[in-house]
């Protein structure tokens, strides 16, 4: 989840990204390119689940490790992107330090398989889902 900071004063929870190294999250470039004056982009939480429990244990008997919180070294939005159409909707956030990876907390897997590879997604459209907001207009608070 990115962190915003409100003015120095107040932590905001807004959007998701997905950890792909151990220090770089892609994330969407809407989320980091078009922050109101007073937002910052604070850092990035990993590995959590569930914002309205401190544990993050699912109905289980082990529940998965505490979330972490890495600072933001720098933000890289895709250099085509346009809010106007969103088109190009994607950015990478490099962390300011390098994460070690746990049962609870590991990169994406990325397709590696040729055809997946190969295949010609030119003019094709692609929908992530995660954190933001729900069909009611609502913010989740669970993955």
């Amino acid at each position: 989840i990115l962190v915003y900071r409100l003015n120095r004063l107040k932590d905001l929870y807004w959007c998701g990204g997905s950890l792909i190294s151990d220090r770089y999250v892609l994330t969407a470039a809407h989320c980091v390119n078009s922050l109101n004056a007073d937002y910052e982009l604070q850092s990035v939480r990993l590995g959590e689940w569930d914002l309205e429990s401190e544990e993050d244990c699912n109905d289980i008997e082990e529940c998965n490790d505490p979330p972490l919180s890495v600072g933001v070294e720098k933000v890289i939005p895709h250099a085509d992107f346009s809010m106007l159409t969103t088109y190009n909707d994607i950015a990478l956030v490099k962390l300011n330090e390098s994460v070690t990876f746990t049962e609870f907390m590991s990169p994406v897997c990325l397709p590696v398989a040729e055809p997946v590879k190969t295949l010609d997604t030119d003019g094709l459209r692609f929908m992530a889902a995660g954190w933001g907001n729900t069909e009611h207009k609502n913010d989740t608070t669970r993955k």
